[in-house]
């Protein structure tokens, strides 16, 4: 549902290599897609072609495929620690937003070292980054799940399990407007 992206010398967006130990769409391939495939046999494994990620040249298009399918069953979500980010929305994402490339907050940033501690420093992690939006979040997908783990999340499932409507201060807030949200927590962020 997003990734880094590269800003070009002439002003356009590509997204970065899936060579990049950074990739989300690396991540997606050889951590969630083998995973599951992993347990299933040949013929019903998922192909790799069925796996889709928001295009830098062209961001919206991954909302025309996304209805051209009948929106999303199932996403699954996260929050920034320290800021409450949900993909790449950071604090102060309109809630009627699609997806787009953004420029991510320095908090964003930040926690994205924890993410992929193979980032040396915050010069390492790049500025930019494609997302589904909030409104992509909470309007195309039949459940959301939020998953909260460790200490670090404590501040975010405190936020998120008290608000009553999407909080542009608190991006991850949007499970709570989705047709039908959860939030899973462990026993340290609870």
């Amino acid at each position: 549902m997003d990734d880094y992206v590269w800003q070009e010398p002439n002003g356009t967006f590509k997204n970065v290599s899936l060579s990049e130990h950074f990739s989300c769409r690396k991540f997606a391939q050889d951590e969630l897609l083998a995973l599951i495939n992993a347990k299933l046999e040949k013929p019903r494994q998922i192909k790799i072609e069925n796996l889709h990620a928001p295009d830098a040249a062209n961001p919206k298009d991954y909302e025309t495929l996304i209805d051209s399918l009948g929106g999303i069953d199932i996403f699954i979500l996260a929050s920034g620690s320290s800021d409450g980010h949900v993909a790449f929305n950071g604090p102060g994402a309109a809630r009627q937003s699609l997806t787009s490339v953004m420029d991510l907050a320095e908090k964003t940033r930040s926690d994205n070292l924890l993410t992929f501690p193979d980032f040396k420093s915050i010069e390492e992690v790049p500025r930019f980054g494609v997302s589904v939006g909030i409104s992509t979040i909470a309007d195309k997908s039949r459940l959301a799940i939020m998953i909260l783990t460790s200490k670090e999340k404590r501040e975010a499932f405190q936020t998120i399990s008290s608000a009553r409507k999407y909080d542009p201060a608190w991006p991850a807030t949007v499970v709570v407007e989705c047709r039908e949200g959860m939030i899973v927590v462990d026993e340290l962020a609870g």
